[in-house]
C-alpha cells in the first residue's frame, strides 16, 4: 500500500496564495503530485470556518508577489533590513518618546536629512517614512530653519509665523509658575488666574507645551487607572456630599486626624476639622456644622442630601445613624464600593491635594499649629484656587454661583491682537 505524504501547512498557504514559486525550490514543487497541489490552489474556501478573513488577506497577495520575485531580491533584503531597524528603535526608544525626541531635535535631524537624501531612493519622502514625519511637519521644519531668529521663543522670525508667543509673554508665564504664591497650584490654576487677571491670555495647551520645552516645572507623572464605571456628577450644589478622614502627624509625634465634608458639585470642603480623637461623635460634629452653614436653622422645603462614605468606623456607626435618623434634612448614606460601585475618590483627591501640596510642604509642631494652617490651606484652594474641573473659577464662586462676569472671547482676541503685533513689529530686528 502506497504511503501518502502529509505536507506542512506552510506549503499549501504558499500554493493557495500563488507564490509558491517564489517561496519553494523548483525541485520540491516538481515532487507534489499535480492532484494535490491543484487541489491546493483550486479548492472552495466557503467550507472552511475563517474564509471570510482569508479574502483579506487575498487583497495583499499581490505585494507579496513583488515582494518575493527574483528580480528584487535586492531590493527586498533592503526593506526588511530597514523596517527591522526601524521597529528596533521604536522598541528600544517608544514610539511616541521617539517622536518627541525626534520633535525637539528637529534641526539636527532635518540636517541629517538633506545631506543624506541623495544616497536613499526616494531621498526625503523614504527618510522622513522612516522617521516618522508626516509632509507637511517637514515643511514647516524646512521654513522655520530659513526663517531662523534668536530673538523669538520657538526660535523662528515673529513676522512670518506671527502666532507664537512673544518673549515677554514667555517670561510672564515662567514668573507666574515660579512665584512662591502658587507653588500649591497646579499649572491649570495658574493659567485661569493669568487669564482672569489679564496677565498672558493663552490657551491652557499652550502653556503646557511651553513649559515642557522651558521646564519652567517639573512635571508630575500620574499613572491613571482606567475606570470602568462612570463617575459620580451631582446636578446641583449641596446634592451629593463625600465624607473622609485623612492622617497627618505633627513634629511632637502626634497622630492628628482630618476630617472633611466635600461637595460633588463644586468641589468646595464645606467643613474640615483637625482631631486628636477618631470616632463617630466628631464626625457627627462636623457633619452638623456643614448642615448649619448651608441650610441655616430654617429647613423648609426639607433639603436631601445624598452622603458618600467608606466603609470605616468613623462614619458607620450608632452615633452617626442615630444622627441621620433625627436629621430634619433627608440624608441618604451610600458606602462607596459597596452601596455604589464607585469609590470616594472625589474627598480622596481633596485630601491628597490637601496633604502633599500644602500640609506636608511645611511640617506643624503641634495640633493647633496644624488646625491653623489647615484654615489657610483650605482657603487657599476653595477661593483662591481655580480648580481644573471648573475652567476658570473657584469652588467658592461655582458653590455658591458668585461667578465674576469673565470674557470668554478674551483669549481669542489676544491671539489675533499677538498675530497682528508680531505681523507688525516683529522682534525688533530688521530681518
Amino acid at each position: 500500500m502506497r504511503n501518502r505524504n502529509s505536507y506542512h501547512s506552510t506549503v499549501k498557504i504558499a500554493y493557495a496564495l500563488d507564490i509558491h514559486k517564489q517561496w519553494l525550490p523548483e525541485t520540491f514543487i516538481k515532487s507534489i503530485p499535480r492532484s494535490t497541489s491543484h487541489a491546493w490552489k483550486y479548492d472552495s474556501t466557503e467550507k472552511y470556518v475563517g474564509q471570510q478573513y482569508a479574502i483579506a488577506i487575498n487583497d495583499n497577495v499581490e505585494e507579496l508577489k513583488i515582494i518575493y520575485d527574483q528580480k528584487v531580491a535586492l531590493e527586498k533584503r533592503l526593506f526588511v533590513a530597514y523596517t527591522r531597524i526601524k521597529l528596533t528603535i521604536f522598541e528600544i526608544f517608544g514610539r511616541e518618546e521617539m517622536k518627541q525626541a525626534i520633535k525637539e531635535n528637529y534641526k539636527s535631524i532635518l540636517s541629517f536629512i538633506m545631506s543624506s537624501k541623495n544616497s536613499f531612493e526616494g531621498g526625503t519622502k523614504t527618510l522622513c517614512k522612516f522617521f516618522d514625519i508626516r509632509p507637511n511637519t517637514f515643511s514647516y521644519w524646512l521654513k522655520a530653519a530659513k526663517n531662523h531668529c534668536t530673538n523669538s521663543a520657538n526660535g523662528v522670525c515673529l513676522k512670518r509665523y506671527p502666532g507664537q508667543v512673544r518673549l515677554d509673554e514667555l517670561q510672564t508665564i515662567r514668573r507666574l509658575l515660579n512665584r512662591k504664591r502658587f507653588k500649591h497650584w497646579p499649572i491649570a490654576s495658574v493659567w485661569a488666574y493669568a487669564v482672569r487677571n489679564d496677565h498672558v491670555k493663552l490657551s491652557l495647551s499652550s502653556w503646557y507645551n511651553y513649559n515642557r520645552k522651558f521646564e519652567f516645572r517639573k512635571p508630575r507623572f500620574k499613572y491613571k487607572k482606567q475606570k470602568k464605571y462612570d463617575a459620580i456628577r451631582a446636578p446641583r450644589p449641596n446634592h451629593t456630599w463625600h465624607m473622609d478622614i485623612t492622617i497627618v502627624k505633627t513634629l511632637d509625634g502626634v497622630k492628628n486626624y482630618v476630617y472633611l465634608i466635600v461637595d460633588n458639585y463644586s468641589k468646595l470642603i464645606i467643613n474640615c476639622k483637625v482631631s486628636i480623637k477618631y470616632n463617630g461623635e466628631v464626625r457627627t460634629q462636623t457633619m452638623r456644622e456643614a448642615i448649619l452653614q448651608e441650610f441655616g436653622t430654617d429647613l423648609t422645603p426639607t433639603p436631601s442630601i445624598d452622603l458618600i462614605v467608606d466603609g470605616g468606623t468613623e462614619n458607620n456607626n450608632s452615633t452617626v445613624e442615630e444622627f441621620i435618623r433625627k436629621s430634619q434634612v433627608d440624608i441618604t448614606k451610600k458606602i462607596a464600593l459597596r452601596d455604589i460601585v464607585q469609590s470616594n475618590a472625589m474627598v480622596e483627591a481633596s485630601n491628597k491635594i490637601l496633604k502633599y501640596q500644602y500640609l506636608f510642604k511645611e511640617p506643624q509642631n503641634n495640633t493647633e499649629e496644624l488646625s491653623v494652617h489647615l484654615i489657610d490651606a483650605v482657603y487657599d484652594f476653595c477661593r483662591r484656587r481655580p480648580h481644573c474641573m471648573l475652567g476658570l473659577y473657584t469652588p467658592y464662586e461655582v458653590h455658591y454661583n458668585c461667578k465674576p462676569k469673565l470674557d470668554e472671547n478674551s483669549v481669542r482676541d489676544q491671539v489675533r491682537e499677538r498675530i497682528k503685533m508680531n505681523q507688525t513689529l516683529g522682534c525688533g530686528v530688521i530681518c
